[in-house]
């Protein structure tokens, strides 16, 4: 099956909402070494808010496109930012 891509535009004038979240490992040693490494091979977790104003017909069709991506990833261009795989939490 092919991954779905979001097509919806998203205006900067939403006020979307970026972040993101290190998952790191840490290990301290007792004559107080440090040593840290990231958890996994994608250990950087962004997150991505926004809202939708508009026709009500386009925002059912992106709730219903929301829900089906909870437990599978999407293809979504954040503006200015690169395309990525997403996936709904």
């Amino acid at each position: 099956m092919a991954i779905e891509t979001f097509t919806w535009r998203i205006q900067a004038a939403s006020q979307p909402t970026t972040g993101s979240r290190d998952a790191v490992r840490k290990v301290q040693f007792g004559d107080g070494y440090t040593q840290i490494s990231g958890s996994g091979l994608n250990d950087e977790v962004l997150t991505y808010e926004f809202s939708y104003t508009g026709n009500p017909g386009t925002a059912q069709e992106i709730y219903a496109f929301l829900r089906r991506h909870k437990t599978k990833s999407f293809i979504f261009t954040p503006p200015y930012e690169d395309k990525n795989l997403w996936r709904v939490e």
